[in-house]
Order: C-alpha cells, then structure tokens, then sequence
C-alpha cells in the first residue's frame, strides 16, 4: 500500500465525518438533543493546493447559467449541447495541480474531496449519524493493471462507513467533527484498524480567509488497540516577516505500516514514515509565496535477509517516491523548486500558465436532440436496509450487484426494503426479495471490428491447439502450433505489415502480416509481469478467441457473416450484459438449455479440479472438431455438456454430459463446491468462465461457430465477491432491470487529445480502437492507464477534449472532464524563475511537537455512538430531511 493511500484512508474518514444526520445514542461529543437551526455550519475548503489551476474561474458562472436555464426553458431546449444553461455546460469542474515536489500535497485534497462528500456544513447538530462514502471517487494514480481476462470483473458500488458527531453549540463557537472509521485492508476487504479523527473549525472559509479556521487531528490504531501512527493538518499563523495579509497551513504525519510480500518466501517489509509540510501565501488570493514540503521513508524487512528491503518496496509500489526535501516559491507567472541538499543542486523551474491536463473523471452528455447537452442519467441500483441475522444493515444493490457492510452473512438476507429518504419511508415501504446466484450468466452479442480496429493491440491467449494441426486431419492450416505451450497465457500482436509496435526492441521487424506472439505473462498480487519471447512467433490456426482489455473483453477471429462465410478483414468483439430473470432469454420459459462444446465447467468444482492437480481439470473433456473425407468439417451434433440455466435462481445446473463417467454431476450447480478456495498458485483465483454456450445447435457448422453465433452465454464463477450474482424481485415477482453500462467503441485520433497540439508527433494511442463503458457520473471506463516508473504513479495516457464524440452505435454522446489534474510545463532554463523568486531553506517544518492531539472529550472508537438509523448521507447527498 502506497503512502498515499494509507494516510489517504485514515484522515479521509475524517473529513468524512463532517456530514450526516440520522438517531443515534452513545457518549461522543456532539451527541444528544437537537440545538436551535438557527447555528450555521461552517464550510472548510474544497482543495488546499500550492497552485491554482487554469480553469479556476470556471465555477464562478454556473449559478448564472442555471439560472437562465430555469428563465427560458424552450429556447435551450433548442441550443446546442454546448449552448448557455445546458448541463455540459454548468456542470462544475475540479481542477488540481500537481508537481512531484507537492505530491505529498494528493493527500491533503484527498481528504478535501472526501469532505466534500459528507454535507457536514448541512448536517451541524444533527444527532451522531453515520455516512457512506465512496473513497473510488477521491483517489486518484492509483490505478494498475489487473488480471481483467480472468473474470468479468466488478464496478459495483462499495462504500466505508463512518459513524460521525457534528456540533457547534453557538454561531460563535467552533463546530466539532468527530469520526470512527475502521479501516479495511485494500486487497481482502477485512477490518485492519480504525481510526479516530477531530476537526475543530473554528472560522469558515471567506474571501479573506481561503482556508478557514481548522484543525484537524487524527490517529490510526491496529486491531490490538495500539496506535500506529497520527497526525494534524491546520491552518496556522504566517511565519515572522510574512507579509500583511498573509495565510499558511501545515500538516505532520507519522506511521508505521507492514506488508507482506510473496517473492520466493513471505518476507515481511516495514515502511516508518513521515510527511512535514508547510506552505505560506502572500495573501489571501494565493498567487505567490513560499513552501518546504519534507518526505522521508525508512524500510526494514523481516526474516528474509537475502532480499534488499528497500528494493522488495520500491517494486512493489510501497514507497511513493523517494526522500526529499523540497523547498518552493512561486508567483503569479512561474513555480520554482528546488532539493534541499542536492549536489549539484536538483532545480526545476515550471511555467504557472501553461499545463498539461489529465482528466481522472468525465460526465457523459447527449449530443444533439431535444434532450442536447443533457447529462446522460444511469439507474445503476437503489441503497436499502434489510435484516442480516440479529442485525439491522444498510447496503446498495445494482446493476453490478450488492455491497453490505464487512462482516455481514449476505445469506441470512432475504428482503429488502428500498430507502425512501426524504420522510415517506414508513408510509409506503417497497419491499424486494433478494436472490442470490453462486455465479453470473454473461450474456454476449456479436457485433464486429475491422482487422485494422485490433492492430497494434495487445491480446491476451490462452491457447487452445486444435488436435488437427498435430495430426494433419482435415483441410486446415496451422502455424507456428509447435512452438507454442498449451497452458502457458500469451500476449499477441497483430500486423497488417511487417512492424509489430509492442514486441520487444529489436523484435519488431517480421516478415510478413498476421498474428504474432511476443511474450508469456504470469500475474501477482501487484498485476502482470511480462516475459518477452526471445522472437516473435507467427501463430495460424483456423480459430482464435483472445481477451482485450482495450476492447473490453473477447475478441475472436475470422469474423462470420451471416451467411456462414469467414470475413477475414474483420473480427468479432462483443457487447457485454450480465443476465437476470428479466432478460429476453426468458421471455418463453423460465428456463433455458445452454450447450456447451469447449471449456464447459464442472459441476461441484473441487479442490484438485481447481487447482489443476492430480491431473484434474475444472473442465470436462472437449468436443473435437471432426472432418470429412474432403476435409471439410462436419457439424457437431453432440455438445460435451448441457446445463440448464433458471429464471427463479439465476443459477446454472449441470444437465448431461457426454463423458460416461461423469454422469454423477449431472443435478450439480456450477460452483466451487463448499470450502474450496484456489490455491496460490492456481490460474482462476480471480475467477473461472466457461467458453460460449448456446441455446440451439441448429446451423452450427463447426465447433469453432459457437463464438460466431449471434447471441451466446459464457457462466463465471469464483471465491470473490465480484464472481457471484444478486438481484431483486419486486412485490410482483419480477425482476428489477437496472441499467446497463453504456458500451461505445471509440477510435481515438491524437486530435481528440487536449494535450496534443497539430505539429507534435503521432502518438501510440492515434488510430486505436477502445471500447468504453459509462456507468454514471463521473465514471467512463475503458480509456489505457499507464505506469510512471520514477514516481510510481498510475494514469491515462489519453485525455479526452471537452465535446469529443461518442457513440453506442444509436445515440451520439459528448464527453465532459469534471475532475482534472493539470501538471505545469517546465521552462527549459531555470533563470527565467530565479530571476523572480528565491526559495527560503530557513522556513521551518512541522515537527510532531504540532500534532495537538484529539480532545479527551471524544469517546474510544470501543465507546462509539451506536447509530441505527440508516446512514444519513450517501457519497455527498443529504439523505433526511432537516427541520
């Protein structure tokens, strides 16, 4: 875990803390009876950056455009989607800045963005409540690779749960926030500590005072109740020889953390951390002044002494950057830092008026029509409270599935009762009934691409060698086959000429076009390690399905029109659903038979099956494709295993198989059968899919035609959350449909980059082929993410411009960047800053001497107020209504 992120979480619950309203009881300050409203909640800032972004003026005009909307209703009806009073254009836009010398700085707006939303201002002497909070939402490069083709994945809503006090006995008493959040480890989602956090605001923010009054106090503590670790972030007062008028604030943290890193043997790697910084303005406009920014990490590692500890953390991503001192000044034109102690000395001098912009969040918004610049809305689920045991829990469910909150035994949850915020939920409770499937039935329908759409694309191969390329039985070719280890996942290339683009330097050069293997992978618990072949192999079967992260899932080749004629110039990629009991497939039975001809999952998966020991597979035995006496391939007429897939279970049942000696499966649910968990070293601890079924066999012409049909199902399952299926059932019996991700396939053209300028040089992203998915505000998926490898940090290497088009294929959409990271553009000579300003080494850090420390008036995280109202506040949104 990254530096960032293990503060992140811990103060983040504190900001957190700031909202909310609901019944509760406990001890904590803040607790009891209601006060006058007539006490005002102060606001804190929304970001406390050194640098103010280009587009900071940009929110100024919204309230006016909002109005004029609600003015002339029909005439911008009748506008542009860019026109005045449309969405795309009042929707507000974050702006950050970021410098490697602020980095430590992420941390802080992390935690501004999490206060953001918590309505804490809305919320002051509300009795203590609790508030769910999207933490995906605020933090930001950390994003890495994953192993996507393994499982369908998972975007399901997941909250962390604060239980929050928020007082302020008068308009001229401070407001108190007090937060207990337990902290969950990233990689199991267990409980790993809590944290306590205190924020005192003693003045909100104004045009004199951008930051406020506060202080924000924090500590973290392991499951032993020992504290690991602390810190404050305050405002505080200017150093001696600040000029009239000027503003500061500082923060100090302190901690220690452990991992465990499996590399030959668990070696055990400690990270003693500390951040110091203090940043001075000019006044209260924040366009010059001083800051001293201080980082340092000390790495000790455990019992493998044969391993270099510093080495085993820096590989892995748990140090974030290396230690440093950075001294800053800054002006309205120019940032100018230096590394305190360097020699020679490490400077960099950036340009304040020109950025590059990375986009971490887009809105999606309709591009023409009556409804243009309308942002597009996605009914992705409903928050409910439902009966888990003796407990009362509160939880989301949607179209990607259900959260509840850690701990919960989801199978002792039967109904669901919708929350209706807003005083009506007791009048008219709408309740569901929660069904639970060991799986997920994925539903794929055929649309195509052209063989261009996938050069240069790295496609990932599990291979699967027809036995008629070894034997020679029918009318096929087949190529580089024997060089090629069944087992083994491949990356692939393919070339319309004879230059790969992703092969190893050196290895680009081929001698011909097709599809090319470059590399073996294997996968760890930090993503993908890639092993590049000592020369590509050119590889020619009749038949291939690979996986593509860039176009969302499987992609295979040669595609089949509709007469049964291969279309080599192009190949199949498919639009992916997941399937309820309100899908079409039911619309004339409450089951369907599926058929199964390669990879077709066993029933009561067991340990060894799962693991592939003991020369056992989680897959009955194929059907091989036959051939006649031309060497033209006979249809099959027998599938290797027949399920049944049902409407009031949603779960799949083992129907026939053709194996004689597996016909005790048969009545068998498709799952790990009870206690088995994928071993360490097994290929499907993320997840196991079946190869495509089908509901008829009629046509089918070959065994490769399964993936050519139109309409085809794949059933995944697996130990985790995200291989498993919920839905809900309304009070008729049906199903409730929840909307489905928008897919769009998008050819980027260097064009479309707000960072690209007619001149500069073709990227690797022009002319590629991505399939994007838009599940809501703020969240477009499907755009490559990139490693720096200097500072370790994740982000996209494409930026989309405000108002480039998208399409589903039916409706053309516009995208919008409503939270964006702009880095300064160096100068290339550092006088043109040390001309101006002068970096001030003298300027004091924080010291621990700073950290307060939280009141003895807010309780133990043991003695918490216990709230049994439903959380009040959800990802921002005031859920109750305040009297």
């Amino acid at each position: 875990m990254k530096i960032s992120k293990f503060f992140g979480v811990a103060v983040v619950s504190v900001l957190v803390g700031a909202c909310g309203g609901g019944s509760g009881t406990g001890s904590g300050s803040g607790g009891g009876n209601q006060t006058p409203q007539t006490v005002e909640g102060l606001s804190m800032p929304q970001s406390m950056s050194v640098v103010s972004s280009s587009t900071e003026v940009a929110g100024m005009r919204m309230s006016a455009m909002k109005r004029i909307l609600k003015m002339f209703p029909q005439q911008v009806r009748a506008m542009a989607y860019d026109g005045a009073g449309t969405d795309y254009t009042t929707d507000e836009v974050n702006t950050f800045v970021w410098d490697e010398s602020m980095e430590s700085l992420d941390i802080i707006n992390e935690i501004m963005c999490y206060i953001d939303q918590t309505g804490y201002k809305e919320m002051v002497n509300q009795d203590p409540y609790q508030a769910l909070i999207n933490g995906a939402e605020c933090r930001k490069s950390g994003s890495s690779s994953s192993q996507n083709d393994q499982s369908s994945g998972s975007n399901a809503t997941s909250y962390e749960t604060w239980t929050i006090s928020s007082t302020r006995a008068s308009n001229t008493d401070p407001q108190i926030v007090n937060i207990w959040f337990p902290e969950v480890d990233e990689r199991t989602g267990q409980p790993d500590g809590y944290m306590r956090v205190q924020t005192i605001v003693s003045e909100g923010v104004s045009d004199d005072m951008p930051f406020g009054s506060f202080t924000l106090n924090f500590e973290f503590y392991d499951d032993n109740d020992n504290q690991t670790g602390g810190g404050v972030l305050k405002t505080t007062t200017p150093p001696a020889g600040s000029p009239d008028g000027a503003v500061a604030f500082m923060f100090y943290e302190n901690g220690a953390e452990t991992e465990e890193f499996n590399l030959g043997g668990p070696v055990d790697v400690t990270l003693q951390h500390t951040t110091q910084i203090m940043v001075v303005f000019d006044d209260a406009d924040g366009n010059s002044g001083i800051a001293v920014i201080k980082r340092e990490n000390e790495v000790t590692q455990g019992d493998n002494p044969a391993l270099d500890a510093g080495q085993v953390a820096t590989a892995h991503g748990f140090v974030s950057g290396m230690n440093a001192t950075y001294d800053v000044a800054f002006n309205g034109t120019h940032f100018y830092t230096t590394v305190r102690g360097s020699n020679p000395l490490e400077e960099s001098c950036m340009d304040r008026n020109e950025f590059d912009t990375q986009v971490w969040r887009y809105n999606l918004y309709y591009k023409d029509g009556d409804n243009a610049g309308s942002r597009v809305a996605i009914d992705s689920g409903f928050p409910f409270k439902a009966e888990a045991g003796d407990d009362t829990v509160f939880g989301h469910i949607g179209y990607w599935g259900i959260w509840v909150p850690y701990g919960t035994d989801i199978t002792s949850i039967s109904t669901l009762v919708r929350e209706n915020f807003g005083g009506q939920q007791n009048q008219d409770p709408q309740e569901y009934t929660l069904v639970q499937a060991p799986g997920k039935m994925i539903k794929s329908t055929k649309t195509e691409v052209l063989m261009t759409d996938i050069e240069g694309l790295a496609l990932g191969w599990w291979p699967w060698i027809p036995p008629e390329c070894n034997d020679q039985n029918g009318d096929i070719t087949c190529e580089g086959v024997d060089q090629i280890q069944e087992g083994n996942d491949y990356i692939v290339e393919y070339t319309s000429d004879t230059t790969l683009s992703l092969a190893e330097q050196g290895n680009t050069n081929v001698a011909e076009a097709g599809f090319y293997a470059i590399a073996t992978r294997t996968w760890d618990d930090q993503g993908e390690n890639l092993n590049y072949l000592p020369a590509p192999i050119k590889v020619s079967i009749p038949w291939f399905n690979f996986f593509s992260n860039q176009l969302g899932g499987s992609v295979s080749y040669p595609f089949v029109d509709d007469n049964g004629n291969e279309v080599t110039t192009k190949a199949t990629i498919f639009v992916e659903t997941f399937v309820n009991g309100a899908d079409s497939a039911f619309d004339q039975a409450d089951s369907i038979t599926l058929h199964c001809f390669q990879e077709c999952l066993r029933g009561g998966i067991t340990q060894n099956q799962i693991d592939m020991t003991n020369n056992e597979t989680p897959f009955y035995a194929s059907v091989e494709q036959q051939w006649d006496q031309n060497g033209a391939p006979i249809a099959p007429t027998d599938a290797a295993a027949t399920y049944t897939f049902d409407k009031a279970t949603l779960s799949l049942t083992v129907a026939s198989v053709a194996g004689d000696d597996q016909h005790a499966d048969v009545g068998k649910v498709v799952k790990l059968a009870t206690g088995v968990t994928p071993g360490n070293s097994s290929n499907y601890q993320w997840g196991i899919q079946s190869q495509a079924m089908l509901t008829s066999i009629d046509g089918l012409a070959s065994v490769w035609d399964t993936w050519n049909s139109e309409v085809s199902y794949r059933w995944e399952t697996g130990p985790n959350s995200w291989n498993i299926y919920s839905a809900v059932k309304d009070a008729n019996g049906d199903y409730v449909e929840f909307d489905a991700p928008i897919q769009m396939l998008y050819k980027h053209l260097d064009s479309n980059d707000m960072n690209w300028e007619t001149g500069d040089a073709q990227t690797d992203y022009h002319n590629v082929t991505y399939k994007l998915e838009y599940g809501g505000k703020g969240e477009l998926w499907g755009l490559p993410w990139e490693e720096d490898q200097n500072t370790g940090r994740w982000s996209n290497p494409i930026t989309l411009k405000d108002g480039t088009t998208l399409s589903d294929g039916a409706t053309n959409y516009v995208v919008k960047g409503i939270e964006r990271e702009q880095t300064m553009v160096e100068e290339g000579d550092a006088a043109t800053c040390t001309d101006s300003l002068t970096v001030d080494e003298n300027l004091v850090l924080p010291t621990a001497n700073d950290v307060d420390g939280i009141t003895n008036d807010m309780v133990s995280y043991a003695n918490k107020p216990v709230v049994t109202d439903a959380p009040a506040v959800i990802e921002g949104e005031v859920q109750i209504v305040i009297e």
